[in-house]
């Protein structure tokens, strides 16, 4: 099937697309298609939400002396797909806080990730447990 052009369609639908092009926000006319600038002007929005009510810094950070397994349950209002939800990014912040020494084996013996849907009446939370191994 090959692609429509403009010039392929019937004269009143290629007038009301032009028409429309001309009139819309940001469009500007090159040959014979319309090009639009679709970004949104402004910075980007903000759409992470706050992780916790309390800094991590404010609490002193905790060292393990021996390997830990670190449980992330996060309630959702929407679920994501099977693949679309990674602990990484938390395990990683751990590191980066302080918390742990490190994300390796010696120091994680395991990662526990489940989400849950929450209802919408909820606020969306994500809960890190820390425990050791025994």
């Amino acid at each position: 099937m090959k692609p429509w052009r403009l010039d392929d369609l019937p004269a009143g639908l290629r007038q009301r697309i032009e028409a429309a092009a001309q009139h819309a926000p940001g469009a500007t006319r090159t040959g014979s298609k319309p090009a639009v600038d679709h970004r949104v002007p402004g910075p980007p929005p903000n759409v992470e939400q706050v992780a916790c009510n309390a800094p991590v810094a404010a609490q002193a950070p905790a060292r393990f002396d021996r390997p830990v397994i670190v449980g992330i349950v996060e309630r959702r209002h929407r679920l994501p797909d099977a693949d679309g939800s990674s602990p990484k990014y938390l395990v990683d912040a751990l590191v980066s806080a302080g918390i742990l020494q490190d994300d390796d084996r010696r120091h994680v013996a395991s990662v526990d990730h489940k989400t849950i849907q929450a209802p919408r009446s909820e606020p969306e939370t994500t809960t890190i447990q820390i425990v050791p191994c025994a």
